[in-house]
């Protein structure tokens, strides 16, 4: 029974915790209609050059998108996990 009154407790707590955030974010964003207007820019960036990474390249291309690809240039072309010399150019 025990058990039962403290998760009971915490979901009480989390769900009023939610609408606690939720009322907070709908008082920031009332002014944000102005804003709404301007673009909005998203960063996307990919960490150390893994092979698997190179498919995010004609993907994001095809959306007209862009990122930014962080290399680890000792480790390019080392194995299959990494990037090759040729992939980077490509980027």
């Amino acid at each position: 029974m025990l058990e039962l009154t403290t998760i009971r407790r915490r979901r009480v707590a989390l769900v009023g915790l939610a609408a606690i955030l939720l009322l907070l974010l709908g008082g920031a964003l009332s002014g944000v209609r102005v804003m709404a207007a301007s673009p909005t820019v998203v960063s996307l960036t990919f960490d150390d050059g893994r092979a698997t990474q190179y498919v995010g390249r004609s993907i994001l291309a095809s959306y007209g998108m862009h990122a930014t690809f962080y290399l680890n240039s000792p480790l390019l072309g080392s194995s299959t996990f990494y990037m090759t010399w040729q992939q980077l150019q490509g980027l």
